[in-house]
């Protein structure tokens, strides 16, 4: 019993965000996420809610992307696993008393897990972020309203599955010399959600500003484990094992952005995203033990050191070149980087959470057709493909950190996606 509540108490499940990592839609990711302020189809629903009343025409985007996750631990494969998906989503404009509104809905959708919960010992080195951060739903609907030629808003939310367990029982008895035991568990899994909202500014024909927000969410474990014992008489009573944790936490982000089309054929893009990472307070797992059994101590309590972590600033550039062909046929080409810094402070302790800075490209081509062409409404076949580049990093433990060691971090992530776009 030692052994298993020092390896729960140890645990370390924190997360990020599947979109936040890989972007999303045909443009966004493949112009670096620079995109708060170019949003205007679909995909709006996970950059800027606002941007969906500025569209001219209802969109349908159907996607999906894969990935490698060639992370390394001391030099090891890490064991993490590769990211996989469909994406969906459903932009339409309309008018209400005279005003511009439009609706969107956009969906991420992993391809092996719904949510995926993983515990591991906190001393075992681990990427604590990138380990579950892509294997989750993502689902934003949203609305918007242009006020003026200038001027438009739009709010939402997005929405997380919750795991909450209201108990585990288990019975262990003693019958004709022989152990007999019998269990139950009761697990639901309400739905957590978090405010997303967004501005968009049009001072000029060739220049977009844009600034979102999108609260923090989390996915928390609650699970009650109890459990009676009889051995005739000679062992008994009653444990009582209280685990609580969040699996799955997206910081609270701020983004602000602008477009500049510095030609019809070209535009540029920059963005600048605040990730509030220092609110997160779930590393590692609470818990409380209550023992009955006619021994001592009846009540262990384990716990170890909160860990801040920072508050992350990430610089984000995008570009676009379009080409058209022909009345009917339009090419385009895109590419994005950014530079995102680690929020995990350095592991000098007891804890063993591996993450690194990471360098990030992007590439993407399209081709777009006009109506007639393959079906009535125009429609664009667009791919993505991204590599990011994580800083090396070494990590030199203090000697109070007793066995846990020292350990290194780095590897790259590869990701490539394909969506059908088709706008009504």
């Amino acid at each position: 019993m030692r052994l298993a509540l020092s390896i729960v108490f140890l645990a370390s499940i924190a997360r990020a965000d599947p979109i936040d990592l890989l972007g999303y839609g045909p443009r966004g990711a493949a112009m670096g996420s620079a995109f708060t302020a170019l949003s205007d189809d679909a995909s709006a629903a996970m950059y800027n809610p606002a941007g969906s009343s500025l569209a001219d025409r209802a969109s349908v985007l159907l996607g999906y992307g894969a990935g490698r996750m060639a992370l390394d631990l001391d030099g090891n494969d890490a064991g993490l696993t590769d990211p996989g998906g469909f994406s969906f989503a459903v932009g339409v404009p309309f008018r209400v008393l005279g005003a511009a509104m439009g609706a969107a809905i956009a969906l991420y959708l992993p391809d092996q897990f719904v949510a995926r919960l993983r515990v591991m010992p906190g001393d075992q080195p681990r990427f604590v972020l990138l380990d579950n951060d892509v294997d989750r739903i993502v689902f934003n609907p949203t609305l918007s309203l242009r006020l003026c030629r200038w001027l438009a808003i739009g709010g939402g939310v997005t929405l997380l599955a919750n795991a909450a367990g209201n108990g585990i029982t288990f019975d262990l008895e003693s019958k004709g010399g022989q152990a007999q035991g019998a269990s139950a568990l009761d697990v639901e899994l309400p739905t957590r959600a978090a405010p997303i909202a967004g501005v968009l500014v049009l001072p000029t024909e060739r220049l977009r500003l844009g600034a979102s927000w999108r609260g923090a969410i989390d996915l928390r474990l609650r699970i009650d484990v109890v459990s009676e014992a009889d051995f005739g008489g000679i062992v008994e009573g009653d444990s009582i094992i209280s685990v609580r944790a969040v699996n799955l936490y997206t910081p609270q982000r701020v983004s602000a952005g602008a477009a500049f089309a510095a030609r019809e054929s070209l535009t540029l893009t920059a963005d600048l995203t605040y990730l509030r990472w220092s609110d997160y307070e779930g590393d590692v797992v609470d818990l409380q033990t209550l023992v009955d059994l006619s021994t001592a101590p009846p009540l262990v309590l384990a716990s170890v050191p909160r860990q801040r972590f920072r508050d992350v600033w990430v610089p984000r550039v995008g570009a676009e070149h379009l080409r058209r062909h022909s009345e009917r046929l339009r090419s385009a080409w895109r590419a994005g980087a950014y530079y995102e810094r680690s929020p995990v402070p350095d592991q000098t302790g007891l804890t063993s959470f591996a993450d690194n800075d990471r360098v990030v490209a992007t590439l993407g081509a399209g081709v777009t057709w006009g109506p007639g062409t393959i079906l009535l409404a125009p429609t664009s076949l667009d791919a993505t493909l991204q590599l990011h580049q994580l800083v090396p990093r070494e990590t030199r433990k203090d000697d109070v950190a007793g066995p846990t060691g020292d350990f290194s971090s780095g590897g790259r992530i590869y990701h490539g996606s394909i969506m059908w776009t088709v706008r009504f």
